[in-house]
């Protein structure tokens, strides 16, 4: 008896054809044949996987150069294998596909693995459902290979150990309930992963491939986290507009063409939890560029601004001017009871088109009324680095010309001198119907009152850190003298660097280099309070997610019960830095540092040490922390032998690993538990473990 099954291909019905391929193919109770039946129990009993060992092996004897399978539902063998944990497993190993296959709306009821297959011709799944993982290791495929038109994976999809793809690699349109993964794939054609909806509790993951042609990852929804490190791009690659809730991490990659990072109008690029790691040698070749367009750089940390300003006078760098990015910020403040906000308005159109006339400078300039403080705030900011003192010189050039020249000069020959002509008359006419005291309001806006006044140059919150970098920060005036600070850096860390005295003096350190500043200075004393809330702001939310995670323990494994203890000493140590940064808030807001005794943060000696071997741990460079370890710690030292037994633990895991004697999932597991328990380790050291002498 025949399939009963049809499908429907080029608009027509088409009925099942595979019992010409395979005579005696089995057929179930509904008459449908072994490979379109999903009575799964009755599957297995008819031998469905060794029968779709033979399917394929037919395919490869038929005389056209491609096959299509239409509505199949694969299942899996009883596994055998005590190293993977599926109870049942489509296994395929050292298989060569010698005909292009297409296979559409098909079910993969388990856990598929193909090792070692060679696919000669194209490979394309279409509206396939794969209810278990999927694997690929070690894989070559020499022609176009593609997931594409809502395939949908509840598990991971991944491409492990140098699977190599001779032309595209096309994932496109499809459902993720889980990771998506590709590590250590060589791409010698295109890479294409556009319009996917991803999870947003898990990841796109791009680890230590090599692209030989142009990759491109456009248009990915819902996605966790997308982690670019390690690769090598030999041609351009574009990131574009993935959500904004994504978190983005661009580490340790090579390239010698083109990054493109673009958004879009509506939906700029990054957010506080991106991180960029570029470093100069990841520039490999004279046309390696780094180009922006429509992203939110003010998400990176500072560090990373600082590198994309230096590499952008190279022109390694490209930011268009679509980007969201301050370099330069002036804020004034102008007590007023009355003053005409449209003679303001156009007042400050004007100093935008001088700025861009003779400098080629574009400001944006803000005007804010407060009416209840009786005062306008004025802001101008640039997207360009602008020296304050050059900003200052032309700013009151171009004030001089408004309040102070003669009205009684040639006739305007061009539109901006027009402009600033009409202007003046404005401002005359109001003088003369004493509706507006001309000299009045050119002092005010000229900085020769005692109002607040701060110039920044790259001062804003990145991430993670606050930087001041060629910048000056301070009163501009008779009252600037001793407040400005240039080439200096603040760091969040206040637990370990920040002292303050009884006269309102605040001294910063960051691994021995330090500045001071005046905080009764009303500028600066807003400046350290809001970088100090802003720590505060980001403890809360980590000690609440902490908190959640605690607040399900149930029953726990030894190793899970140390990752929880590690979790309570964090919320601890967090709660104690949060009371100590708001009693300097609340010290900076009443100012009374005469009458306060003075504010010091015990500070720990090895916290440089411990900030690095984090770090270390964090990027897994598990032989430079070895190192490290090894140059810093005595031999005799308690914590020294800790980390030997541990680091001994570490190339155990790492052996069974590589061994396939533990499954992938395995070794990520045991590895973050080694991770948490080199945590508490490096918690642990104290002054004493210090070395006092190098390495021999």
């Amino acid at each position: 008896m025949n399939c009963q099954h049809t499908h429907s291909l080029a608009g027509k019905q088409e009925a099942c054809q595979l019992h010409k391929l395979l005579p005696g193919l089995p057929v179930d109770a509904d008459n449908h044949c072994l490979f379109h039946s999903q009575n799964i129990q009755w599957k297995r009993s008819t031998d469905a996987a060794g029968w779709q060992q033979k399917l394929f092996e037919a395919i490869n004897k038929t005389s056209g150069d491609s096959y299509g399978l239409y509505g199949i539902h694969f299942i899996g063998a009883e596994n055998t294998d005590a190293l993977v944990e599926a109870d049942h497993l489509l296994y395929v190993r050292k298989f060569v596909f010698k005909k292009s296959i297409s296979i559409c709306d098909a079910v993969f009821w388990d856990e598929v693995e193909l090792e070692s297959c060679l696919f000669t011709g194209e490979f394309s799944l279409m509206g396939c459902t794969f209810k278990k993982e999927a694997v690929a290791n070690a894989c070559r495929f020499r022609e176009n290979l593609s997931f594409f038109d809502e395939c949908r994976f509840t598990k991971k999809l991944a491409f492990y150990n140098y699977n190599q793809f001779s032309t595209t690699f096309s994932i496109a349109n499809c459902y993720f309930e889980h990771d998506l993964d590709l590590d250590g794939c060589r791409f010698e054609g295109e890479l294409y992963i556009d319009q996917n909806n991803l999870s947003e509790e898990h990841g796109l993951y791009l680890f230590n491939n090599e692209h030989v042609r142009r990759s491109s990852i456009r248009n990915n929804t819902h996605v966790g986290l997308i982690a670019v490190e390690e690769n090598r791009f030999k041609e351009s690659v574009l990131f574009f507009n993935f959500d904004s809730n994504s978190s983005f991490h661009f580490r340790g990659n090579k390239f010698e063409k083109e990054v493109i990072f673009q958004g879009t109008d509506t939906q700029y690029l990054f957010n506080p939890n991106s991180i960029l790691e570029i470093e100069e040698e990841d520039f490999s070749g004279s046309k390696a560029r780094l180009l922006f367009d429509y992203c939110d750089l003010l998400n990176l940390e500072q560090s990373t601004l600082g590198k994309l300003a230096e590499w952008e006078e190279n022109e390694q760098v490209i930011i268009n001017d679509n980007n969201n990015i301050t370099r330069f910020k002036y804020v004034h403040e102008i007590k007023t009871r009355s003053l005409p906000e449209e003679l303001l308005a156009d007042l400050f159109k004007l100093v935008e088109r001088y700025f861009k006339h003779q400098l080629g400078i574009q400001l944006n300039v803000q005007i804010k009324r407060f009416l209840s403080e009786e005062k306008i705030q004025l802001s101008i900011s640039s997207r360009q680095l602008i020296e304050a003192d050059l900003f200052h010189k032309k700013y009151l050039k171009i004030l001089r010309r408004i309040f102070e020249e003669s009205q009684n000069e040639e006739e305007p020959t061009d539109d901006l001198a027009l402009q600033t002509r009409q202007l003046m008359a404005r401002i005359q006419a109001l003088s003369e119907r004493k509706l507006l005291n001309k000299k009045q309001f050119g002092q005010s806006l000229s900085l020769r009152n005692e109002d607040d006044l701060v110039i920044v140059n790259y001062i804003e919150h990145m991430g993670d850190k606050y930087n001041i970098k060629k910048s000056k920060v301070g009163a501009i005036g008779p009252q600037a003298k001793g407040t400005q600070i240039d080439q200096s850096t603040m760091t969040n860390s206040f637990g370990n660097n920040l002292k303050m005295g009884s006269n309102g003096m605040i001294q910063l350190n960051n691994e021995g280099s330090k500045f001071s500043i005046d905080s009764r200075i009303p500028q600066n004393n807003h400046l350290v309070q809001g970088i100090i809330k802003n720590r505060i702001g980001r403890i809360n939310p980590e000690i609440s997610s902490m908190e959640k995670d605690l607040s399900h323990i149930k029953s726990l494994t030894p190793s899970e019960k140390a990752e929880f203890d590690f979790l309570k000493t964090r919320i601890t140590h967090l709660e104690t830095e949060k009371v100590s940064l708001q009693n300097i808030v609340n010290i900076l807001k009443a100012g009374t540092f005469d009458k306060e005794p003075s504010i010091s943060i015990k500070t720990d000696s090895c916290q440089p040490l411990k900030s690095n071997l984090k770090l270390l741990l964090r990027d897994s460079e598990f032989d430079q922390l070895w190192e490290k370890i090894e140059e810093s710690l005595l031999h005799s030292s308690p914590v020294y032998n800790e980390f030997v037994n541990h680091f001994s633990l570490y190339g155990r895991i790492k052996t069974a690993h590589r061994t396939r004697r533990i499954t992938f999932e395995d070794y990520n597991v045991q590895l973050s538990n080694l991770i948490f328990t080199l945590v508490a380790t490096i918690d642990s050291i104290e002054p004493k473990d210090l070395a006092t002498h190098s390495k021999s």
